[in-house]
């Protein structure tokens, strides 16, 4: 059984998401995030925003 996980444990899940998020738009500006359909599915996934395509709008 796993140990039960503590509340730092999801606070560094967060961290570390924010933290690869950061590293896939790297180099990019805001319009090019919009237009690249790969990146914003990973990046808006992994910090669960939803709609998709609200920032489109």
């Amino acid at each position: 059984m796993k140990p039960e996980r503590r509340h730092i444990d999801f606070l560094q899940d967060i961290v570390n998401n924010l933290e690869k998020a950061e590293s896939f738009v790297e180099g990019m500006d805001f319009e090019d995030f919009l237009a690249d359909e790969k990146t914003r599915y990973c990046v808006e996934d992994r910090q669960g925003i939803r709609p998709r395509d609200t920032l489109r709008n």
